[in-house]
């Protein structure tokens, strides 16, 4: 039996592929060039979460990452 997605009207999902060596700079450009409050990407590993975080901030983007190598008052 399949499941089918459950999506939000609320929310806008994309997909794009895109070469790996060219994903954090779609993503910067999305962030900047969307008129939305908040966007939320989801990383294989929490290496890459922080990889990403790292390559936003270096943007000059505010940005934050939530894994569990964090402690839970710093993921509040």
């Amino acid at each position: 039996m399949a499941v089918e997605p459950c999506v939000i009207d609320t929310v806008d999902q994309s997909f794009y592929p895109v070469p790996r060596r060219h994903k954090s700079d779609l993503l910067a450009h999305f962030v900047t060039s969307q008129s939305v409050a908040w966007d939320l990407a989801f990383t294989r590993t929490k290496h890459g979460a922080d990889k990403l975080v790292q390559h936003l901030k270096d943007r000059g983007l505010q940005t934050a990452v939530i894994h569990s190598n964090k402690t839970h008052f710093v993921r509040q």
